[in-house]
């Protein structure tokens, strides 16, 4: 009998409307950015338990729909972080980059881009892309995105330099971006981490660049340990050996 009058009661209790302001609002912005920085699947707003949890800390709380969440909350809060950054990068001399292109276990490529500069001498970093980079990693691609990237922010003029690793291409993008493409240049199925190479530079006066390009030294440092570990059989013996056990496991 309780049970029962607890569940009219409950029924009772008049919803708010999605577009609410107050506690509507601020409650959803909260599901938003819990599901952003937690790296949520979406189909947690139609969860029991989750819910259950709402319905109990705020029984007139109407919680949104997964297509809601996925077409229009989520990309309104996308949109608002862009415009916050470009607010903040307009305030800014000179910035720096770090750009780097990896793959994942699918062999899917992606295009990392973070942008360091200083605001209130206060060092900054903001992420301005980390999306597909579909085709083969040439230079000539990589410059279409780094393009792309640097205006939509309106800092195509602002960046001082770029920071990348050794690989050919990445070199080709963003100081020589002229020169022939190399046939070696490889998709995004071939491509390996260990296969990019320190290249041989001609002489350029930096001077003479709008942008300046420099590569990474940990990467650097992790291309000698590499060629060093070659050299040391026994060692590169009892790595292999360790790297197909945890393969298998």
């Amino acid at each position: 009998m309780s049970t029962f009058v607890c569940h009219q009661s409950s029924d009772a209790i008049k919803k708010w409307k999605p577009t609410d302001p107050g506690q509507q609002q601020h409650i959803t912005e909260a599901i938003v950015t819990f599901v952003a920085e937690n790296l949520q699947s979406l189909s947690i707003v139609e969860s029991k338990a989750f819910s259950k949890i709402l319905a109990i800390a705020e029984p007139r709380y109407q919680m949104p729909s997964r297509k809601y969440l996925s077409n229009i909350l989520l990309s309104n809060r996308h949109d608002k972080i862009c415009t916050d950054i470009i607010c903040k990068l307009s305030k800014v001399s000179q910035i720096c980059l770090t750009m780097d292109i990896w793959s994942n276990r699918q062999m899917r490529s992606f295009l990392g881009v973070t942008a360091h500069f200083i605001n209130n001498f206060n060092l900054e970093s903001v992420m301005l892309a980390c999306c597909r980079f579909h085709g083969s990693h040439t230079g000539e691609n990589i410059l279409h995105q780094y393009e792309a990237i640097t205006t939509s922010f309106n800092i195509h003029d602002k960046v001082k330099s770029v920071i990348t690793d050794n690989a050919a291409n990445m070199l080709k993008a963003i100081i020589l971006p002229d020169l022939p493409p190399d046939d070696d240049e490889k998709d995004d199925e071939d491509i390996e981490e260990d296969e990019f190479q320190p290249v041989q530079v001609p002489e350029i006066s930096y001077k003479t660049l709008k942008t300046e390009h420099h590569t990474c030294f940990a990467h650097t440092v992790q291309l000698i340990v590499v060629d060093g570990l070659k050299q040391a059989e026994h060692i590169n013996r009892v790595l292999g050996k360790n790297s197909k056990l945890v393969s298998h496991v």
